[in-house]
């Protein structure tokens, strides 16, 4: 029982630090905001099929470091197969 409330807590800690890239999806909204902030904007272009991008999303987009970068760098803007 120590051991399944153990690794209980360990996967709500290890999945409570959500680090991400705060995205925008609009285009209008992002272009004014990195007016306003003086920023350039960051542009990942991805679709639901792409395996790539899947991978990129779940290995280097939630990276603290990497967020953390990106968000103090940059507007980040997401664009799907559906723009």
């Amino acid at each position: 029982m120590r051991v399944l409330i153990t690794i209980i807590i360990c996967f709500f800690i290890t999945n409570s630090v959500d680090a991400k890239i705060n995205f925008s999806t609009s285009y209008k909204k992002a272009l004014k905001q990195a007016k306003e902030q003086n920023k350039l904007i960051f542009i990942d272009f991805t679709a639901s099929w792409c395996g790539p991008c899947q991978r990129m999303e779940k290995d280097v987009f939630s990276d603290p470091q990497v967020s953390e970068f990106y968000n103090a760098n940059f507007v980040n803007l997401k664009l799907d197969e559906k723009f």
